[in-house]
């Protein structure tokens, strides 16, 4: 009897869930799909190694993904540290719009001052482990130079991975009409939408260039400084192990929630599966 291990991936937005894939369609299974319900509008999981479908369910329907986005940004701000065109240590002052968007308990999370500077590493824990839209949006625009600029960095990064009809309008997955017009492109009530095959096929290229993200997505705390002094966040991924969802055996470690009025409740996911093969 031998043991091994297999990393998987649960995508749902509204719940997809999803093992990433190799190209922009998922490979066809080679067993039998279990008996599932997947209570949500679409979802999926994928082997990540073989790219085989474990389940499926409304894999190509476009749905809103809410903070399911900062995956395709954050794997952008890594792209640009790691080729050095910015640096963990670089600072990042917010603009006033951002900053007064984190007075809103509905909008973000995490208090910035329009008056301070932050590190683009405390920005880029907060955006994936809390995710503050503020905090996505200044990396954003640290890589780019603008908003606009920036989305469109987005598109192309995941036209070249084999999604033409994304929908992608601003860094953050926030509905438009939560934006200032400087910080989206496209209608004002435009929300980001991809289908659960397009998130598996973007998380496949994220983690197989930088799997080292899920050294930062399994954190369950984020130390951040306010004022003076460094306050603590809790994770907003519930089933890292000692969260309110974890169930023992399945040891998540990534990779991104998201929640929007039009997306519901988003979750990308991954985990290591033991198989015993005898």
């Amino acid at each position: 009897m031998k043991g091994f291990a297999k990393k998987f991936m649960l995508v749902m937005s509204v719940f997809i869930l999803t093992l990433p894939i190799f190209t922009s369609e998922v490979a066809a299974a080679t067993f039998t799909q279990p008996e599932l319900e997947l209570n949500a509008s679409a979802g999926m999981i994928f082997d990540e190694n073989s790219g085989q479908i474990v389940y499926s369910k409304n894999p190509d329907e476009k749905l809103a993904i809410g903070s399911i986005t900062k995956i395709v940004t954050l794997y952008l701000v890594t792209k640009a540290i790691k080729d050095g065109k910015i640096s963990e240590s670089d600072l990042v002052t917010p603009t006033q719009e951002q900053a007064d968007m984190t007075q809103d308990n509905e909008l973000t999370n995490v208090r910035l001052d329009a008056d301070k500077s932050y590190s683009v590493k405390d920005l880029y824990n907060a955006a994936w482990i809390v995710s503050s839209n503020s905090a996505a949006m200044m990396l954003a625009g640290k890589v780019a130079g603008t908003q606009a600029k920036f989305v469109k960095m987005m598109r192309k990064t995941v036209k070249d991975w084999g999604i033409k009809d994304a929908e992608l309008y601003n860094a953050s997955g926030l509905n438009n009409s939560d934006l200032k017009t400087d910080m989206y492109i496209g209608p004002t009530d435009g929300e980001n939408k991809l289908s659960a095959n397009d998130i598996g096929v973007i998380v496949k290229h994220v983690l197989d260039q930088y799997p080292e993200i899920l050294q930062t997505t399994s954190q369950t705390k984020l130390s951040f400084p306010i004022d003076n002094e460094i306050k603590t966040y809790d994770t907003l991924n519930f089933l890292l192990k000692g969260q309110r969802d974890y169930q023992e055996g399945y040891e998540f470690d990534g990779l991104k929630t998201g929640t929007t009025e039009q997306a519901g409740e988003s979750f990308v996911g991954t985990y290591h599966w033991i198989i015993l093969d005898w």
